[in-house]
């Protein structure tokens, strides 16, 4: 990411402490002010309009769901009410014009409530296939779903 972004204040956010603290090694070899590992479940001690962009890369999914075919429905593993909360407080975390990436999910960003803050960026030629379920945690018939990148619309 540093790469990509050499000016920005990068902050990585796990639940699993193992994943923090690997990367927090890795940071005290490059000795990085700008780049710092947090471990948690959530953004929700993230201040408002903190970040300009949101990267949720293979995070709302469950290995379980992989099957062939897959489970009718997905409750026993994720739920999308937790997807939708999830989502709800990025919107919160992110500035106006921002970028949210969601890929690899087992849910579709515009089902939620908060998709109409955003416009989705169109991508050539990318589309995710994957077990995809609705809000009611129900499979869908149609796996592929183009839209991982969506840009936070101004407030109004």
């Amino acid at each position: 990411m540093r790469r990509y972004f050499p000016a920005s204040t990068l902050v990585g956010i796990d639940i699993n402490r193992f994943n923090i603290a690997v990367c927090q090694r890795r940071l005290r070899r490059l000795k990085d002010a700008g780049m710092q590992f947090l471990k948690a479940g959530s953004t929700t001690k993230e201040a408002s309009a903190s970040f300009d962009a949101i990267l949720s890369m293979a995070v709302f999914r469950h290995g379980k769901l992989n099957l062939s075919p897959p489970p009718q429905v997905c409750d026993q593993q994720i739920l999308f009410a937790d997807f939708e909360s999830a989502v709800t407080d990025f919107t919160r975390c992110l500035k106006s014009n921002g970028f949210l990436v969601i890929q690899n999910a087992m849910f579709r960003f515009s089902d939620t409530t908060v998709s109409r803050l955003y416009l989705p960026v169109p991508r050539e030629g990318l589309c995710i296939e994957s077990p995809l379920y609705d809000r009611e945690n129900r499979l869908l018939p149609d796996r592929r779903y183009p839209f991982v990148i969506f840009r936070k619309l101004p407030a109004a």
